[in-house]
């Protein structure tokens, strides 16, 4: 993921667009915070992740700010693939929303999901320790 990252900052994250510096920063910490996020939810079939709630509330900022300077926001389920399973997203970052298009906050979308309940149970972790399917929350449209 830090690689991933670390390349964002470096090159131009969207090669068809022109950030400025400024921009360029606010796009580097929304694709660290949502990769940040997209790891913690990766791991939430396990129940509770100490740290998301400030990192939810971190992604949460840095997507209004993202956001506010006109670019499309980058859904829950891209970042999973790359904070959590090492997808290379840095095509979406630092894309411009169309004129037409309409602002999607990913952050806010989560947190109106429903919760899941754990998939272990403790008690039965010895003889396998699964207790249902668990399904990754999902922002998509």
């Amino acid at each position: 993921m830090f690689e991933q990252i670390r390349g964002l900052w470096i090159k131009q994250p969207n090669k068809t667009q022109k950030l400025t510096s400024a921009e360029r920063f606010t796009a580097h910490k929304y694709a660290s915070a949502g990769c940040t996020f997209g790891d913690i939810v990766s791991y939430s079939y396990m129940g509770d992740v100490v740290g998301a709630e400030g990192a939810l509330a971190n992604w949460e900022k840095w997507e209004t700010k993202y956001a506010n300077n006109g670019f499309r926001t980058i859904s829950l389920d891209d970042f999973i693939e790359a904070g959590g399973y090492g997808e290379d997203i840095s095509s979406l970052v630092g894309a411009r929303r169309n004129s037409t298009e309409h602002l999607i906050l990913h952050a806010l979308r989560y947190k109106g999901l429903p919760t899941q309940t754990t998939l272990f149970d403790v008690q039965t972790l010895p003889h396998g320790g699964f207790v249902g399917k668990y399904v990754l929350p999902s922002t998509r449209d």
